[in-house]
């Protein structure tokens, strides 16, 4: 999928720093989950429609079994390195790209700051484009954003069998400025395209 890199992370990046302008096209659903603890607030999924994002940072291969590892230690790598990345938008985002359908498989995951058409990209960097798609999105801490996909892909897939979710587009984690003092993340995860 990546092409220099594969997908892209790039045009309505500006809008994610300025939640909630982001979307063309809002839809609310609030849901809970039973295995949920009781002092932790229901997941809110909303349907949203993003265009299309250009990132430029660094890549991991990973798989299920060891994302916290190796993308804790890309992050780390990443963040030493960002301010040369110029033009970037605030916050950063993380990209997973899925090779296949099948999540015991290894597949891409991205640290990038979203910047505009025209930046450069520094050495043992590369470019990440996510075309414009449609997204189920949940506003999450950190510490639950394992929980938060688990619901999504679980659930919240099953009890909305008309909204179905893509294994093999990107999906992505958008990390406001503030992101250090809030843990908060916004989580988008794709949704198949119609014919």
């Amino acid at each position: 999928m990546p092409k220099t890199t594969t997908p892209t992370v790039k045009d309505k990046t500006a809008e994610l720093s300025k939640q909630p302008s982001l979307d063309e096209k809002t839809t609310t659903v609030t849901s809970q989950t039973a295995e949920k603890k009781a002092e932790k607030d229901d997941f809110t999924v909303q349907i949203k429609k993003y265009g299309r994002i250009r990132g430029i940072g660094m890549k991991t291969m990973v798989t299920m079994a060891d994302i916290a590892e190796k993308a804790g230690k890309l992050w780390l790598d990443f963040v030493s390195r960002m301010d040369e990345v110029t033009g970037a938008y605030p916050g950063t985002i993380g990209v997973n790209v899925m090779i296949t359908e099948n999540a015991e498989d290894p597949y891409q995951y991205w640290a990038v700051k979203p910047v505009t058409n025209e930046e450069a990209i520094p050495a043992g960097m590369e470019e990440v484009v996510v075309e414009g798609q449609t997204y189920v999105q949940v506003n999450t801490k950190v510490d639950q954003l394992g929980e938060a996909y688990a619901y999504v892909y679980g659930e919240w897939a099953k009890k909305n069998p008309e909204h179905k979710l893509s294994w093999t587009l990107p999906t992505w984690e958008f990390y406001p400025p503030n992101y250090m003092e809030t843990k908060e993340v916004t989580l988008c995860m794709a949704l198949e395209k119609k014919t």
